[in-house]
């Protein structure tokens, strides 16, 4: 049961980045149509989506301890697939504003649901392993959102459709609506799969109270705080890169946007061999003994980010440049170590909620800060929209370098976190 409540989980997750994602591939339209700045569609991309995945994150992670989580998980398509369809239908920055919030709201409810269900079926000496898998969504849902979408960008542009009125829908409203609609459907896919016992991941209880809740956080806080911080920077450095590298090729080399989807796919598809290996070495160590795995490996792979992020905009050919944002995205996937090292360190009957918190942390600071950090450096520092590469390198080296730091100073306290837990569910 739980390979199969992994793959159905995956395809959901994959649909969920398609509809976050597809937004970086028409930058240009959107900036012209609504006479919107590169800080504001950095808006768009990050702090629009990001508020409300993080705000609803809370409550929703409260439900995930509480309720069915195959019922919160379909609500949570259901409100994804209409807010990106509704994107489609937006006039003006307020308006897909708007809807990118409802995005995020609906995007709220998948992972935390999804950490809770692959920890009741999953060893703790696998669950790296495993969460790793689920994130493979993300990466495959990100990469179809560029690859497919730059394809779909130039098949609808050939398109004429008419909402209301006389005046036809732009092709980037299309891409919103046609990336959107299918998924009312694929909601129905997560009763493909029986809800997982939370038996098998702790004793029987009952969800535990917020005093509970808040006395863990209390006791936890310095891991806590490393562990969301330190994962939250290399969220920040990775959805810069993937929220602009479209727009860079078509700037700095004049690709046309189906290839710079193309191009920008195979990038992210990088990704996914990087964070298998990297959470096979994390519980390889783990289960020989060192209990802060998660975060040692991450210090050296923080720091290797910090100098290659960089270098690769040097390049001056595109294939060179490729090649080394390649090895970034390689070195760059860290969901299935964070969410895995979160879940070992926290009871069964908190990891909803506790998973909720660190999500909103790493949304704030992954979606809501690096996309704006780049548009800032292009608009404000360097003031020419060719220059997005530099600011791209300076967003990937603050943030790498924040990440390895945090990391460095969260292993002492992550092993006195799982060490106080295995005392407590000894006694």
């Amino acid at each position: 049961m739980g390979w199969w409540t992994l793959a159905v989980l995956v395809g959901l997750s994959a649909v969920s980045y398609v509809d976050r994602q597809i937004i970086s591939l028409m930058v240009g339209p959107i900036r012209s149509d609504l006479n919107v700045s590169d800080f504001q569609i950095s808006l768009l991309q990050g702090i629009a989506f990001a508020l409300f995945f993080a705000a609803f994150g809370l409550p929703l992670g409260w439900l995930v301890d509480r309720a069915q989580r195959r019922l919160v998980i379909f609500g949570g398509v259901v409100v994804w697939s209409l807010a990106t369809a509704a994107s489609g239908l937006a006039t003006s920055f307020g308006h897909l504003f708007i809807a990118r919030l409802m995005v995020g709201a609906g995007e709220a409810a998948l992972a935390p649901a999804a950490y809770s269900m692959i920890a009741d079926l999953f060893p703790k000496r696998r669950l790296a392993f495993a969460l790793s898998i689920f994130n493979i969504g993300g990466a495959t849902g990100s990469a179809l959102a560029v690859f497919l979408g730059g394809v779909l960008i130039t098949g609808l542009s050939q398109v004429s459709i008419t909402a209301t009125g006389s005046v036809p829908l732009a092709t980037w409203q299309l891409a919103f609506i046609s990336v959107g609609l299918p998924g009312l459907v694929l909601a129905f896919m997560i009763f493909l799969i029986p809800e997982p016992s939370r038996s098998q991941s702790g004793p029987k209880t009952s969800a535990a109270d917020m005093a509970e809740l808040w006395a863990f956080v209390k006791t936890r806080r310095t891991f806590l705080a490393f562990h969301f911080l330190g994962f939250g920077c290399m969220s920040a450095l990775g959805y810069a890169a993937m929220n602009w590298l479209p727009a860079y090729l078509m700037r700095r080399f004049g690709v046309p946007v189906a290839e710079a989807g193309a191009l920008v796919g195979v990038i992210i598809v990088c990704s996914i061999p990087g964070g298998l290996l990297a959470s096979a070495l994390v519980d390889r160590l783990f289960a020989r003994g060192r209990t802060d795995a998660h975060l040692f490996l991450y210090v050296f792979i923080a720091l290797g980010l910090t100098i290659l992020g960089p270098i690769a905009f040097l390049a001056d050919s595109l294939p060179a440049f490729v090649a080394l944002m390649a090895g970034v995205m390689f070195l760059a996937a860290a969901p299935g170590t964070a969410t895995a090292a979160l879940q070992i360190a926290t009871p069964p009957r908190l990891r909803g909620r506790v998973s909720a918190m660190y999500l909103f942390v790493y949304q704030m600071v992954g979606l809501g800060t690096g996309p704006s950090v780049v548009a800032a450096f292009t608009d404000y520092v360097f003031k020419d929209d060719a220059l997005v590469g530099y600011s791209m390198a300076a967003t990937i080296a603050i943030f790498g370098l924040a990440a390895a730091l945090l990391f460095a100073l969260g292993r002492g306290p992550m092993r006195r976190a799982i060490r106080a837990l295995a005392e407590e569910e000894a006694s």
